[in-house]
């Protein structure tokens, strides 16, 4: 499968902090779960970008943030090796369907 020219991938920046919030809380609201508090935007912003305890890509189309994966290493000792722990994955309903879940999934694991 060819990944379609619109569709690309970077790793997430502190200037994406609006981006990344509006998702988190699309994901929420779709899982019928609550938005983050300003308490939790912050600590969220602070543990990615300055503490970086977890790794952020975004999906974009066209230049449009609509999708991100959250993930950090771990490690497994019943396999003896490096393991992906994906937290969160998520892309926007309406970009559902055209492969970016799919491409971000490949992206996380290279």
């Amino acid at each position: 499968m060819t990944t379609d020219p619109r569709l690309t991938f970077r790793p997430a920046v502190a200037s994406d902090k609006d981006a990344i919030l509006t998702m988190v809380n699309a994901m929420a609201d779709i899982d019928k779960m609550p938005r983050l508090d300003e308490d939790a935007q912050k600590r969220l912003i602070r543990d990615s970008f300055e503490k970086r305890r977890f790794e952020m890509i975004l999906a974009e189309w066209e230049g449009k943030s609509v999708g991100y994966a959250a993930f950090y290493e771990a490690y497994s000792t019943f396999e003896a090796r490096a393991t992906l722990f994906i937290d969160d994955f998520f892309v926007l309903p309406e970009y559902r369907g055209r492969h970016v879940g799919y491409e971000l999934f490949r992206v996380c694991r290279s």
